[in-house]
């Protein structure tokens, strides 16, 4: 397969059909420029895993997100946010499981929380109001390949949305 320009990738592919190397954009390599500028690592953070507005209750989610990384040490963000369209002191709580690089299992901490509006963070929140929270926690994995787990924790009286992404960094 050769190789083509910058003006066919814009079009499209080779053919302007918008069918570039069926349908994707797939690199073997890390990228080395982007936007003419020299990157580091992977060259552009990868996200692997989402779970985007999901319906959600008091009922917690045991595995709320999933993902399986390869055998080689990295480093992952892992971002959260819910939506909470009505509660009765509702318990808003993302806890994340993974190995982290010394080989420890860490299992049920919960990412700090912010809520829009309210200065400090927390674990987890309890509210009565519709409210909006969101939350990030960057991790080191060892290269055991263990699943970093991603739950949902509600509790009292809840209903709303609540989405996670899993993006490696390095």
């Amino acid at each position: 397969m050769g190789c083509i320009s910058d003006r066919q990738l814009l079009a499209g592919g080779p053919t302007g059909t918008g069918n570039i190397f069926g349908g994707y954009l797939s690199l073997i390599n890390s990228v080395l420029k982007f936007n003419n500028i020299s990157t580091a690592g992977l060259g552009l953070p990868a996200e692997y895993a989402n779970a985007k507005q999901t319906a959600v209750t008091q009922s917690s989610i045991a595995s709320f997100l999933s993902y399986a990384p390869p055998t080689s040490a990295g480093t992952y963000l892992i971002l959260v946010s819910a939506s909470v369209t009505s509660a009765t002191a509702g318990v808003v709580s993302f806890p994340i499981a993974y190995r982290d690089a010394s080989g420890d299992n860490v299992s049920a901490t919960a990412i700090s929380l912010f809520q829009l509006g309210t200065a400090a963070p927390a674990s987890s929140f309890t509210t009565s109001a519709a409210s909006r929270y969101w939350g990030f926690a960057v991790i080191d994995i060892n290269n055991l390949g263990t699943n970093i787990v991603v739950s949902w924790t509600g509790g009292g009286t809840l209903a709303g949305f609540a989405s996670a992404s899993i993006y490696q960094l390095a």
